[in-house]
C-alpha cells in the first residue's frame, strides 16, 4: 500500500500548540510548509512529539547521512515501512482544507508517512 503522503522531518521543528482552540494539536514546521496534526489524547501527542524529536536528534548527531535511513526512494514498500519507530492514528489538517482528516501514520527515520486507511500489517502492534 502506497502512502497518501509523506512529511520529510529533515530540518523541521516540532512543537505542541497551546491555546489554539484544538486539543492535543502539534505543528511540524519545515522551511516551506507547516503541518498541523492532532492526536486523540495528551499521552498520544506526547509520544508522537518524543518520537519525532528523538529521530531528529539522532540524525542531527550523525556524521554520515547514509546512516540516516530515510532515503527509501528505491526500496520496496515492504522494506520501506519495516520496523517503524511509531505507528498510529493522527488527524492531519489539509493544505487547502481547514478540516482535519484522520490518517494512519508511520514514522520511520526522518519520514512521517500517512495513509487514508490503517495498514493491516501494524493493526495490532503497540509502541
Amino acid at each position: 500500500m502506497e502512502p497518501t503522503g509523506v512529511i520529510s522531518l529533515e530540518g523541521c521543528t516540532v512543537r505542541p500548540l497551546i491555546d489554539v482552540g484544538v486539543d492535543f494539536c502539534f505543528e511540524i514546521a519545515s522551511k516551506n510548509l507547516n503541518y498541523f496534526l492532532k492526536a486523540d489524547n495528551i499521552m498520544s501527542m506526547n509520544e508522537w512529539l518524543s518520537c519525532i524529536n528523538s529521530a531528529s536528534a539522532v540524525i542531527k548527531n550523525t556524521t554520515s547521512t547514509s546512516s540516516a535511513g530515510d532515503d527509501d526512494s528505491s526500496a520496496s514498500a515492504e522494506s520501506r515501512f519495516s520496523e517503524p519507530t511509531k505507528v498510529g492514528w493522527l488527524q492531519k489538517q489539509g493544505g487547502s482544507n481547514a478540516q482535519y482528516q484522520r490518517r494512519w501514520c508511520v514514522l520511520k527515520g526522518l519520514c512521517l508517512f500517512y495513509f487514508k486507511e490503517q495498514a493491516v500489517r501494524w493493526a495490532s502492534r503497540h509502541f
